[in-house]
């Protein structure tokens, strides 16, 4: 992972790039920010390969010259209707008579259940899990080092088209820049909008674009589900911004099927366009569950521009990556425990 990058956030309106570097410990630090309308982009992905292009080649140069910073790297959200959640499980038998849980225990489980059937053109982007269960036992959040036979996770994939992926990367490379990774929007939005006691209650985001909706839900700190509607911003309103009931009533019964809904006490919305209170009080009302508009949490160390709800998507990116970089940095602590106490092993026997 380079040290300078460009964390994207595209929006059906805007569209934001952070410029930061990474510091010591899997810190980072902002370098420099920028915005401007969204062209050739709708709902989160490309539909204008040569306008979305042009508009990136704008924002990069907007960086570099309010910076006087170069950088490759970019890393950004990514949306479309056709974002799947595949729930999941794997399961390994760690040894017949029992053993004490590994690291590579826990990677080996997690690959196994990532291993989900996709279609051809269909590509997995994230693995949340759930909790692990041990011989029976469920609800373990970290297993290594307990003692058992049999190790099992609970788990869930996010996928998108390909295509999604490939013509943002192109954009990006006709751009001057390297495509690096993606990040789902409405997950890069939870965790600049959710606290941590949001997740454990049960709490889900609508992130809304014009003409559909992300839904993630969270509940006991974990992702529990997630869908795309078929309704956005320009669909559940008319041209003076008043709701349509039918709509509304029609998207609530949507809500209701998804799997984590029952666990919802509160919902937080998100959109690139004014969302009025009158708006919040009509989804309280049909989805019988409160609901408020989402505000953009800052770090403390932070300094963030004023309008900072428009970076919600960019900055969700850089936290994805740290927490990320900081689980690769332990998972090279593991492997270096794992690796001493072999050496330790040959040095008393042989």
């Amino acid at each position: 992972m380079s040290k300078r990058f460009i964390a994207l956030g595209i929006g059906n309106n805007w569209i934001t790039a952070i410029l930061a570097k990474w510091a010591r410990n899997s810190e980072y630090y902002t370098e420099g920010f920028a915005k401007i309308a969204a062209n050739g982009f709708s709902d989160g992905s490309v539909v204008d390969f040569n306008v979305a292009t042009k508009t990136l080649v704008e924002l990069f140069g907007k960086v570099k010259r309010e910076t006087g910073k170069n950088f490759h790297d970019v890393y950004a959200t990514v949306s479309s209707s056709e974002v799947r959640f595949i729930p999941t499980t794997g399961v390994i038998l760690l040894s017949k008579y029992g053993r004490e849980v590994t690291s590579l225990d826990v990677a080996k489980c997690i690959d196994i259940g990532s291993t989900v059937k996709l279609s051809i053109d269909e590509e997995s982007i994230h693995r949340n899990i759930d909790s692990f269960t041990l011989d029976g036992q469920e609800n373990i959040k970290n297993p290594i080092n307990l003692e058992g036979v049999k190790l099992k996770v609970k788990m869930n994939v996010l996928s998108v088209k390909r295509s999604v992926l490939n013509n943002l990367a192109k954009c990006t490379s006709q751009a001057g820049c390297i495509f690096r990774g993606t990040v789902f929007s409405a997950l890069a939005c939870s965790g600049r909008v959710l606290k941590e006691e949001d997740k454990v209650a049960g709490t889900a985001l609508l992130n809304i674009y014009s003409e559909m909706t992300e839904l993630v839900i969270f509940h006991h700190g974990v992702l529990i589900d997630s869908q795309i509607l078929p309704f956005g911003i320009k669909t559940i309103t008319n041209n003076d911004g008043q709701i349509k009931p039918d709509i509304l009533e029609e998207m609530n019964s949507q809500l209701k099927l998804s799997s984590g809904w029952g666990k919802v006490t509160n919902i937080k919305c998100l959109c690139d366009l004014l969302i009025s209170e009158e708006i919040m009080e009509a989804f309280h009302v049909v989805f019988n569950v409160p609901c408020t508009i989402g505000a953009c949490l800052a770090k403390e160390t932070e300094e963030l521009p004023a309008e900072r709800m428009g970076y919600i998507k960019s900055l969700g990116v850089l936290d994805y990556l740290q927490e990320e970089k900081k689980k690769n940095a332990r998972k090279g602590v593991f492997a270096n425990t794992i690796l001493e106490k072999t050496i330790n092993f040959l040095d008393s026997y042989f």
